[in-house]
């Protein structure tokens, strides 16, 4: 696993994101393609999700319906997908005829975004601990979607266990 440990060493409140790109090969057979794996999250889940546009700023969010998995096409990952308000303590990424998978926890992140490059033989799992910027973001940082904060000379510790 990836330990992190944020310490504000100042007297004012310290705004910050974290993150990680956990990646995980989607070429475990020869011949696959993206479409024999998908994404399942340990619970049920009714959380709003989040579409990048070309520039990786997010251009639209919207409610999902109850789903415990996520069926990928080519189509789907030409953006970043990024779920907020999730229940589930983990998220998997599964090989479907197989039922090989790869896990990652879900420990104090608020976000998780799934994503790939546009040739990568990988999807990234990355839990957050803040966002990406929105189209019509302000530019004012503290003012960011899911931005975390710490007081002064306190620390965060956060963690990406697979």
């Amino acid at each position: 696993g990836i330990y992190i440990t944020v310490k504000n060493k100042s007297e004012k409140t310290l705004p910050f994101s974290i993150g990680g790109h956990t990646g995980f090969s989607t070429a475990l057979f020869d011949g696959e393609n993206i479409s024999d794996y998908e994404i399942k999250f340990e619970k049920e889940e009714d959380s709003l999700i989040s579409y990048t546009n070309v520039e990786g700023l997010i251009a639209k969010s919207t409610p999902v319906s109850p789903l415990q998995s996520v069926k990928f096409t080519e189509e789907l990952l030409n953006s970043t997908i990024i779920y907020s308000g999730f229940k589930s303590s983990f998220v998997s990424l599964v090989h479907k005829k197989s039922g090989i998978s790869s896990s990652v926890l879900l420990n104090d992140q608020n976000v998780v975004a799934f994503w790939k490059a546009p040739k990568g033989q990988y999807i990234c799992l990355g839990p957050w601990c803040g966002m990406s910027d929105s189209v019509d973001f302000n530019q004012i940082f503290e003012q960011k979607a899911f931005i975390e904060k710490i007081e002064d000379q306190k620390t965060f510790d956060f963690s990406i266990v697979f």
